[in-house]
């Protein structure tokens, strides 16, 4: 595996500052597909222009809303608003212009690195501890526990430090496969990008999402000695190695599904998922490389991937791998650093709109 374009790349405050402006300023030029009347929302001259809005948003910290407001009004020459009215205007605008911005800005910046020619993300979950209201129902769930969480989904770039995507689920973590599936879907990161993600993601389903759609990964995945993981009833050595295997996924049981010699077959029973099964398609074949390597003297790690054997070997995936790390940190610096963990409002219905959205380009290398 060469190594090309691997060097980050760091900017200064006042550059992202600059660019943030001019990503914002393009944005607001179709305010109307952002907020909930495009025809009467933010046509009106007003102390918080949505330009000033957004900005005040996007640096939102730790302390309550009145404190916030002064704070940032104060330095400026504009007059401080009340905290009615500053609530009153950030209703109107939808989440998507966040996500808008962090498109357009990363788009914007032409020299992201990268490694061997590919982008480096992430997926990973982290719960997000919301204040408790006891006449809350839409984050509870269960008949004997109310959970006041959401779980915050992301695709991070590990070279970089940036975030691509995210999407917003019940604490249950049931969804972290299907928000990944959603954000492969979607495609709003770049096309030459490899997506690695820890065992949590361990889903055929996945992996024919995956390759359907032309998206390089390396997902972490249980061991040779699982009992329910995709490497169950394949004969593997016990050492490391790197072969490719075909699985053929079926909805049916014929007599040769049943005898299943070379253990071909998978059986997907009604109660799991697999989007490229139905009554039309009852046979799905699912080629997928196994890569496996020591990490200590009695420890292995399990990887699969459609990454080429000619392109990556595989002593190469152990520091790919390594990178899916750095996500850990980002999380971290997200929440402590950069202060996701503080809200403005006590409407659940608005964090899920507006105030969980991470601050995705504050995590740029400064």
């Amino acid at each position: 595996m060469s190594n090309k374009n691997s060097k980050i790349t760091y900017y200064s405050p006042k550059w992202i500052s600059r660019r943030l402006d001019d990503v914002i300023d393009s944005t607001i030029e179709s305010i109307g597909c952002f907020c909930v009347d495009p025809v009467s929302n933010f046509t009106r001259s007003r102390i918080l222009t949505p330009k000033t809005l957004i900005k005040f948003i996007l640096g939102l910290q730790a302390r309550s809303l009145p404190g916030e407001i002064s704070d940032y009004f104060t330095s400026s020459d504009i007059d401080i608003p009340s905290v009615s009215a500053v609530s009153q205007r950030r209703d109107l605008l939808y989440p998507e212009i966040f996500k808008s911005i962090n498109r357009r800005f990363l788009s914007s910046i032409d020299n992201l690195s990268t490694l061997n020619g590919y982008y480096i993300l992430a997926q990973d979950g982290s719960d997000i501890n919301l204040p408790f209201l006891q006449d809350d129902t839409q984050i509870s769930y269960g008949q004997d526990s109310i959970v006041c969480q959401y779980h915050l989904n992301t695709l991070y770039d590990c070279i970089n430090h940036v975030f691509w995507g995210s999407r917003i689920d019940l604490p249950t973590k049931k969804s972290e496969v299907n928000a990944l599936i959603d954000l492969i879907n979607h495609r709003n990161y770049p096309e030459n990008s490899i997506i690695t993600a820890d065992r949590g993601y361990e889903s055929y389903n996945l992996i024919a999402h995956c390759i359907e759609n032309n998206q390089k990964f390396i997902f972490r995945v249980k061991d040779i000695d699982t009992k329910n993981g995709i490497l169950t009833s394949l004969s593997l050595p016990d050492e490391k190695f790197d072969i490719t295997v075909t699985r053929t996924l079926t909805n049916v049981q014929t007599n040769e599904v049943k005898k299943n010699e070379n253990n071909q077959f998978v059986f997907v029973p009604s109660t799991s998922v697999f989007d490229y099964l139905d009554s039309c398609n009852r046979f799905y074949d699912l080629s997928f490389r196994i890569v496996r390597f020591k990490i200590a003297d009695d420890k292995y790690e399990t990887l699969v991937t459609n990454l080429d054997e000619n392109e990556f070997k595989l002593d190469d995936f152990k520091s790919l791998y390594y990178l899916r790390w750095n996500e850990e940190t980002a999380f971290y610096y997200l929440k402590h650093a950069v202060g996701m963990l503080y809200f403005h409002c006590k409407k659940s219905s608005i964090y899920s709109r507006k105030y969980m959205h991470p601050f995705y380009f504050t995590t740029m290398q400064i």
